[in-house]
């Protein structure tokens, strides 16, 4: 049954009149829609991405100012209450201005037995960032949104919202001597949806093959319901295999034409070193999947940030001004 098939209440009320007349009067009350705001619904935002929770002090997150999302720091490196460990290699010579014999110009694994060489341990431990009034309102928020996850994973959800963006879905392999980054569909997301009876007030994602994309021409703006199962990645909430899409309403305009702009944004895109906010909030901005292939371990996945336009540096990006100046002369 469709999302916005509206269920109709009929209630009769007979009116005796003086002249012993029946009236009969029908009033139509609209019921329940499914995935449509209800008293009864709940309002939930991922509490794995909440980045206002903590801080790391660890040299890796100081080019992010050490913002660390709640899905790192409790299900990726578990490092409360412990905190985390690791090992600073440190040359005492070169640090007081000395040149190495060896001509070294950084400390490694080579000047291990140096009389120099300094290996350092260091513990770091996590910021907690909220009062102890907020710190047990986040736990009883993160518990009932575990439980949610907990309750809906891997299960087939209806869903109702307008789409946010719509983008190339790219995925960069490191090997030891190159590099390689592919086009493997279309990420689709939404600043806030319905999942079922939950009013989602966060980015939920969708992931759409070339070939259901060629299909749809889902494009930022459109009012959508279908059906799709919801996953997790990394924290993200991400909706694979989707069916039954219907348009509530079409955006006037296309975001990707096919699938060769969307090869084109894929050999053009470059690393932005710094998460900025503005690159994160913008829509070319792009999170992408970085496998990185080791010789003797296992594949290791993170995330970089990419500019669809080309541009390594924020300070010199001018594709919102571009875009608000195109705009007004559309007006």
């Amino acid at each position: 049954m469709k999302i916005s098939t509206i269920f109709y209440t009929f209630i009769f009320l007979l009116i005796l009149e003086r002249r012993q007349r029946i009236f009969i009067v029908v009033c139509f009350t609209p019921g329940y829609i499914p995935g449509r705001p209800t008293v009864g619904d709940t309002a939930m935002i991922n509490q794995y991405k909440r980045l206002d929770v903590y801080r790391c002090k660890l040299q890796s997150h100081q080019r992010f100012e050490g913002r660390v999302s709640v899905y790192h720091v409790l299900k990726v490196k578990r490092c409360l209450p412990e905190g985390c460990f690791y090992f600073k290699w440190r040359c005492r010579l070169l640090e007081k201005g000395g040149i190495c014999k060896k001509g070294y110009k950084h400390a490694g694994k080579n000047c291990q037995g140096c009389s120099y060489f300094v290996d350092e341990k260091i513990h770091k431990v996590p910021v907690f960032l909220l009062s102890e009034a907020e710190r047990g309102q986040f736990e009883l928020e993160l518990e009932d949104f575990e439980n949610w996850l907990e309750s809906n994973l891997g299960r087939r959800l209806e869903i109702y919202g307008r789409v946010n963006f719509v983008g190339p879905w790219l995925r960069k392999d490191v090997y030891s001597n190159r590099c390689r980054v592919s086009l493997r569909g279309f990420l689709a997301n939404f600043a806030e949806c319905y999942l079922g009876r939950t009013h989602f007030e966060d980015f939920v994602y969708l992931r759409l093959s070339p070939k259901t994309q060629a299909r749809l021409e889902l494009s930022r703006g459109d009012l959508v319901e279908f059906e799709a199962e919801l996953a997790l990645d990394n924290g993200r909430l991400v909706l694979v295999r989707p069916r039954s899409v219907e348009f509530i309403e079409r955006a006037s305009s296309r975001s990707l034409k096919d699938n060769g702009e969307a090869l084109v944004a894929a050999r053009t895109a470059t690393v932005v070193d710094d998460q900025n906010d503005r690159c994160l909030n913008c829509e070319r901005g792009r999170l992408v999947d970085v496998v990185c292939h080791g010789p003797t371990r296992g594949p290791e996945i993170r995330r970089q940030l990419f500019c669809l336009e080309g541009v390594g540096e924020p300070e010199l990006c001018c594709y919102q001004a571009l875009k608000e100046l195109s705009i007004r002369r559309q007006a």
